[in-house]
């Protein structure tokens, strides 16, 4: 898997993930394990991009890659989607005897979890002894279930602070591997290869010819640039 054609960009923060993202790869080609990763950085810095890449370029690459919004399910029902549940734990008279979580579903694959910063305290805990254990066990059950799972989360959120006012787990945090994606306002010109980059994409997406950014608009796209990463110096 080309990273450089995956992950765009040739700002020095991008080059710095490039490289964590190599020797993370050449990790996986070795072994077809990893530690649980975490993938912090603003909203539109390619935390998704980096979880799949990372997914893709392994021995699991053929497997299930499962996705996750943490923060799109109610917690009601985030822990029965996650861990899945047996009869007798719904009163609805259409379920079935045993109900896989969706990190059955991704067994031998991987599950990504997004906005893992919006777990509670109880999914926090059984995260861990999924990490810890390689086992789920259904709401509902007296057993565990092994599973063999790569485990990718990501979070807008800044997750030392999370640990410091005790709302994420220090223990937790603590078993994963960190990955810092820079914000754009940081990456320079790769803000313009960007968007040129997504207009190639959306003229492929609706057949349309291919139509390159005017110069005008890239000396604008520069001048934003500019102003952005003046005002946060």
């Amino acid at each position: 898997m080309d990273v450089n054609g995956e992950f765009l960009g040739e700002s020095p923060g991008v080059m710095s993930i490039r490289e964590s993202l190599s020797r993370l790869l050449q990790l996986q080609g070795e072994s077809r394990s990893l530690p649980p990763i975490l993938i912090q950085g603003e909203v539109g810095t390619g935390k998704g991009v980096v979880a799949r890449l990372i997914h893709r370029s392994g021995p699991r690459a053929a497997a299930p890659f499962v996705e996750v919004n943490c923060a799109a399910i109610p917690e009601s029902l985030l822990e029965a989607e996650m861990f899945g549940f047996e009869r007798g734990v719904f009163t609805a008279g259409n379920v079935k005897e045993v109900n896989p979580g969706l990190f059955e579903a991704a067994h031998r694959g991987t599950i990504f979890l997004k906005e893992a910063g919006c777990l509670s305290e109880t999914l926090q805990r059984k995260l861990l002894r999924v990490i810890e254990d390689r086992a789920i066990r259904r709401l509902g059950s007296t057993r565990s279930e092994p599973v063999d799972v790569s485990i990718i989360t990501a979070t807008t959120e800044d997750l030392v602070d999370a640990t410091r006012w005790g709302r994420f787990r220090e223990d937790l945090y603590h078993r994963l591997l960190t990955l810092w994606l820079p914000p754009l306002r940081d990456r320079g010109q790769d803000v313009i290869r960007l968007a040129e980059h997504f207009l190639a994409r959306a003229c492929s997406d609706y057949d349309l010819p291919t139509k390159p950014l005017r110069p005008t608009r890239r000396r604008r796209c520069s001048r934003i640039t500019g102003s952005a990463m003046s005002a946060s110096s």
